[in-house]
């Protein structure tokens, strides 16, 4: 954690998924919600950075699932955050309303059905965005040196963020969760896995050299890319 922060960025559990909070020159940027009721996690990371609340200035959100928005509404609530996602999924985020995305294996194919069984339980409280992504943002007005650029594949308006210092947050196009066991893939959910690996080329073609996802711990570009010359052969 001590390196991560060193280096302007921590990641923060936000239940079973990531938030990756970004040092800015004037103050903090957040990168993904997490669940619900977990909210208080940001307040804490910002605190041991000397930051207050309402330093976090934008949460960007990579993509309108459940695990990554549910605690959205409590930190915009906390901080008075602008909230930052992707144009096709920005009405979703409005009605709170749960995307449940085609999958890829039979696994991810059991848990969608899981939650087609379960009406409302991939629900959360919506919340009104204040910029939508088309295909690129420029986060200079955050402070930071990057940009938000558009990775369908995952869901239609996934989006990733691309730092100048080579740290790239992309929410669920990629996965390390059980790496040992499962290495790193992309996620057995998805609109369109050829969309996904031209989305890890984009992020690999942009200079990213360490790969922080929304779901296990960051690895190095050199991990995507042997992954995908391997998923692409």
């Amino acid at each position: 954690m001590a390196r991560m922060r060193r280096r302007g960025f921590q990641r923060v559990r936000i239940g079973f998924a990531n938030g990756w909070l970004i040092r800015s020159r004037v103050g903090a940027v957040l990168v993904d919600a997490g669940f619900a009721r977990r909210g208080s996690r940001v307040g804490y990371a910002l605190a041991r950075w000397g930051l207050r609340p309402r330093d976090l200035g934008l949460v960007i959100v990579t993509h309108v699932h459940f695990d990554h928005v549910g605690g959205l509404a409590e930190i915009v609530r906390a901080t008075g955050a602008y909230v930052a996602v992707g144009a096709p999924e920005a009405g979703a985020l409005r009605s709170g309303r749960a995307i449940l995305p085609p999958a890829f294996t039979v696994r991810g194919r059991l848990a969608v059905a899981l939650g087609r069984a379960l009406p409302g339980s991939m629900d959360f409280r919506g919340v009104q965005p204040d910029v939508e992504i088309g295909d690129e943002l420029d986060l200079a007005p955050w402070g930071l040196d990057g940009r938000v650029v558009a990775t369908p594949g995952h869901s239609r308006g996934s989006v990733s963020v691309l730092l100048d210092n080579g740290a790239a947050f992309v929410g669920d196009l990629a996965a390390s969760s059980f790496r040992r066991f499962l290495g790193v893939r992309p996620s057995v959910f998805g609109d369109d896995q050829g969309q996904i690996l031209a989305g890890w080329r984009r992020v690999l073609d942009a200079g990213a050299r360490v790969i922080c996802p929304g779901h296990g711990e960051e690895f190095t570009a050199d991990v995507l890319r042997r992954v995908l010359a391997q998923l692409s052969s």
